[in-house]
């Protein structure tokens, strides 16, 4: 599945592009980002992991333009740290 912005209800695997340029390429649900995928935005940053219901939560990694990165748990698009507190979604 090639997602574009026409597409409704993308479901499966697929790349979707936005006009903004951002790219995610990964896994949907009900039109949402969920399950395993990559974000690229424009300006350089990337995450790869997990995403639930449009959000990054779960295991993943965010890495930055000058090359650092941060390797862990996230909570509603929040780096919470390395260690896992609580499963906070079903």
């Amino acid at each position: 599945m090639k997602a574009t912005t026409s597409m409704i209800n993308k479901q499966g695997y697929g790349v979707f592009k936005w006009a903004s340029g951002n790219v995610y390429e990964g896994e949907f649900k009900d039109d949402e980002r969920h399950g395993k995928g990559t974000m690229i935005w424009t300006d350089g940053i990337q995450y790869t992991g997990d995403w639930y219901r449009g959000i990054q939560h779960g295991f993943g990694t965010i890495s930055f333009p000058d090359g650092s990165q941060k390797e862990g748990y996230f909570d509603n698009n929040v780096y919470i740290g390395e260690k896992k507190e609580e499963d906070t979604f079903t």
